[in-house]
């Protein structure tokens, strides 16, 4: 099986680690042959290049727009792994489509707009089409996996709460390119970040609509300027984890990225409903909380029901149980096998993509709710700026 990777930034190097880690660690993945990388910028594509040719003493081709891509890479066999920047994304399904590829993965968001996803299955009428997957990685981190399989204990599921915290490393990357507009750092953190969170709570929970109640964020304080040349010495965020490094200013405004207006922290508050099997269950009251500036990176996710309550926190692969009164019943660890669970969702991910692409399957993974997660994507994005302007 052909493999292109189109975009070749953090995201689509991380693709080309991921394989050769599946190939050489875990014996998965052996159908996957990685062809060539496409990127408008050579250095990105020299860098992917000479990793691989490293680590396989393999050479790959490249090219720097994805309409030259050509030869067996350009066959509708081929699978196409699309790592570039969200707004790019409807114009290379496009291009799929009118090359009958069969199979493409699309990064979150596959699009930004509900518009544009409703164009794509208009045009994706072929008795054949073409096969869109959305990387959802958290669906194949066992301890939500397990989380889904228990959650049938609770009995009727009253409130959820999803806490999300991000480093100042991972918060900075959605402020890169985005330097013209502020508030253009929520837009993307939204439509990038949040909507994998919005499938994992209507995937573990089992509903299939959601519902927008509200939303409103508190600014990250610091905001400030400083010369390049004197890096981040100038710097009056105590808390900023690359103090002294200068690894976020970006010319020519030698601004850094935390003082920016982002956030310090995001709240969300909504409802989800149809569950499956049974449309007429009473909503399900969800509140997704996100700390901008946290000290590690996690997702802890608490789900009430009439039965009791579910605990689950991915960075310990921890899952507790606990009855009505608040005792707890049990407690389990689902560690995966090279102990980091979001990378391994990414390795387990491919490996639903390549059973897909072998069984011939017309499903795409992680597609079954997408015109209900962009819709509330773009309400919270709406409610985010309100609260902004007030």
């Amino acid at each position: 099986m052909k493999v292109v990777i189109v975009g070749c930034g953090q995201r689509g190097f991380g693709y080309a680690k991921y394989l050769h880690r599946a190939q050489t660690r875990f014996r998965m993945l052996s159908a996957w042959n990685l062809a060539g990388v496409c990127d408008p910028v050579v250095e990105n594509t020299q860098r992917v290049q000479a990793w691989w040719k490293e680590h396989t003493q393999q050479d790959l081709e490249a090219w720097r727009n994805p309409v030259d891509i050509a030869g067996v890479a350009a066959e509708p066999q081929a699978l196409w792994l699309v790592c570039t920047p969200d707004e790019t994304h409807f114009e290379l399904a496009r291009l799929a489509l009118k090359r009958r590829l069969r199979h493409v993965v699309l990064e979150k968001p596959v699009v930004t707009q509900p518009e544009q996803w409703a164009a794509l299955c208009r045009w994706n009428t072929r008795a054949r089409p073409t096969v869109f997957h959305v990387p959802y990685v958290l669906r194949f981190v066992p301890v939500f996996q397990a989380a889904r399989l228990r959650v049938g204990e609770l009995g009727h599921l009253r409130t959820a709460e999803l806490e999300l915290g991000l480093t100042p490393e991972h918060t900075a990357s959605f402020l890169r390119r985005v330097w013209h507009e502020p508030l253009d750092c929520l837009t993307r953190f939204v439509s990038t970040k949040l909507c994998h969170d919005l499938d994992l709570l209507m995937w573990v929970t089992g509903r299939s609509r959601v519902r927008v109640l509200g939303a409103s964020y508190v600014p990250w304080a610091v905001r400030h300027l400083a010369p390049f040349e004197r890096g981040c010495l100038l710097c009056p965020a105590s808390r900023c984890a690359f103090r002294g490094s200068g690894r976020y200013f970006v010319k020519p405004r030698y601004e850094c990225v935390l003082g920016q207006d982002f956030f310090e922290t995001v709240r969300v508050d909504l409802t989800l409903e149809g569950a499956e099997n049974a449309p007429n269950t009473p909503p399900l009251r969800v509140t997704l909380r996100v700390q901008g500036h946290a000290a590690r990176s996690n997702r802890e996710l608490v789900i009430l029901g009439t039965r009791g309550r579910l605990r689950c926190v991915m960075d310990e692969c921890l899952l507790e149980r606990q009855d009505e009164e608040g005792r707890m019943l049990d407690t389990s660890r689902h560690e995966p096998r090279d102990r980091t669970g979001h990378q391994f969702g990414d390795v387990m991910f491919l490996q639903a993509v390549t059973e897909s692409v072998q069984g011939d399957r017309n499903q795409g993974i992680g597609l079954e709710h997408l015109s209900e997660q962009l819709r509330a994507a773009r309400d919270i994005q709406r409610l985010l700026r309100r609260s902004q302007k007030e």
